[in-house]
């Protein structure tokens, strides 16, 4: 069994077309599914499947431009 590929915040940001912050914010508010590890000195650090960076650009496929969601606008 192979154990699925786990990305930084950083490595999720750049592979979906979104800031940094954008993944930090998707973390609090649980809309990504992270792994959180210790890390040096007891800091934080989320890992992120790579699934769920996958669902996220399939979810959002074309509400995504830089790095802010479009928002959709009916007439």
């Amino acid at each position: 069994m192979t154990e699925e590929k786990q990305l930084t915040p950083k490595q999720a940001a750049e592979s979906i077309g979104v800031s940094d912050q954008s993944i930090y914010n998707w973390l609090a508010d649980g809309t990504i599914r992270r792994f959180r590890t210790r890390g040096v000195k007891q800091k934080k650090r989320y890992l992120i499947p790579e699934t769920e960076v996958e669902r996220l650009r399939l979810e959002y496929n074309g509400l995504i431009e830089g790095n802010n969601f479009g928002l959709v606008v009916s007439a």
